[in-house]
């Protein structure tokens, strides 16, 4: 809401005075290129994969205390995050624990006030891989209904770091995480999300497979691909 003509310019101004840019969704290639830089390069995210794969992961408390199947999120709690879809959910699912890390303040009066709506608020990142490795599923619930110009251009971490923790993922279905061709289950209906997590299971040799998924998209390997446009 605070981006104004002033951004716009001093945006078109770096953009053509660096050597490259870096666009981390391939919905932004349009925008960047308009920028008219001097060259540009469509790079997604990526993966601290051995930040989450830590032999010794404590139990959070709060775990202690609700019932599995634990669903979690953890990451930005803006706008575009679908608190509809969580509160429905919740009310369907009332056997289900929704854990939600991240900090809330500005939003907190958008979710139910529901027994097995767990509110964290932020969390160490040093302390995130116990919230995620002892959780049963991750989830990403954005308004791509609503916001569909904002969420088609997120690269989400989050979607990398709970696979590295063997957890599977369901998400909402939009353009840049289509692109990612993930192991995630991609929804575009409530109804959708609802048969998804009723249905969602997981074997070691899955879980193998996701953690997999994850370490090739380490950020090491995004720091090659730099290389590679920098000597290029």
């Amino acid at each position: 809401s605070s981006y104004n003509n002033h951004y716009a310019d001093l945006e078109t101004k770096i953009a053509r005075n660096v050597d490259c840019i870096l666009y981390s969704a391939k919905e932004l290639e349009n925008y960047v290129n308009e920028l008219r830089p001097k060259c540009a390069y469509y790079l997604p995210n990526g993966v601290d994969y051995q930040h989450f794969v830590k032999s010794e992961i404590p139990l959070p408390n709060i775990y202690k205390t609700i019932n599995h199947p634990i669903v979690i999120y953890a990451g930005s709690i803006d706008f575009w995050f679908d608190f509809n879809l969580i509160n429905r959910l919740s009310f369907d699912l009332p056997g289900f624990s929704f854990v939600i890390i991240g900090p809330n303040n500005k939003y907190k009066h958008k979710f139910n006030s529901s027994p097995n709506i767990h509110l964290i608020g932020p969390v160490n990142y040093d302390q995130l891989p116990s919230y995620l490795i002892n959780a049963d599923v991750g989830i990403i619930p954005f308004n791509v209904k609503e916001y569909p110009s904002l969420v088609n251009s997120i690269s989400p971490v989050k979607l990398y770091e709970y696979f590295a923790c063997g957890l599977p993922v369901i998400a909402s279905k939009w353009k840049e995480i289509e692109n990612i061709k993930s192991p995630a289950i991609l929804c575009q209906s409530y109804e959708e999300f609802l048969a998804s997590l009723s249905h969602i299971s997981l074997g070691v040799k899955k879980k193998q497979y996701l953690q997999k998924f994850s370490a090739e998209n380490d950020w090491s390997f995004r720091f090659q691909e730099i290389e590679k446009i920098i000597r290029s």
